[in-house]
């Protein structure tokens, strides 16, 4: 499997993004009070959307090979900003849903297997970051 890599196009429409994967695409864009034209979804809707999405799917591999029916399994992702003394502090709140009734030690362990995820692990984690031109 290819190592997760994607390219980003920002061409004359202001703030429209294409981004292109190995082998998929997608747009990008900011809301118009910023100057976007709300084509998409914004960078960080699509962060949050990455977070809940693997956090589901791993929850949902991890009911199938336990054979538990879960159903549907909704993860909402929400970003809040607090301003304190030392800085802007991000905290990124999740919550879970299951469609069907599971019992309380199921529901924990796929909590605690929802946060391994492997999108949880890389923005709970020291990430360094460098640019180049």
């Amino acid at each position: 499997m290819e190592k997760p890599r994607v390219t980003c196009l920002l061409g004359a429409q202001n703030y429209t993004a294409q981004v292109n994967g190995v082998e998929h695409s997608f747009l990008i864009d900011e809301p118009e009070s910023v100057g976007g034209a709300n084509t998409a979804a914004s960078p960080t809707e699509h962060l949050l959307g990455a977070l809940a999405s693997c956090t589901a799917i791993t929850m949902k591999m991890y009911a199938q090979r336990k054979e538990w029916a879960t159903g549907e399994i909704e993860v909402s992702a929400v970003l809040k900003e607090v301003l304190t003394k030392e800085g802007k502090k991000s905290t990124i709140v999740k919550n879970v849903v299951f469609e069907n009734t599971l019992t309380k030690v199921q529901i924990d362990r796929l909590l605690k297997i929802g946060e391994r995820c492997p999108v949880s692990k890389l923005l709970s984690g020291p990430i360094i970051m460098e640019m180049n031109g």
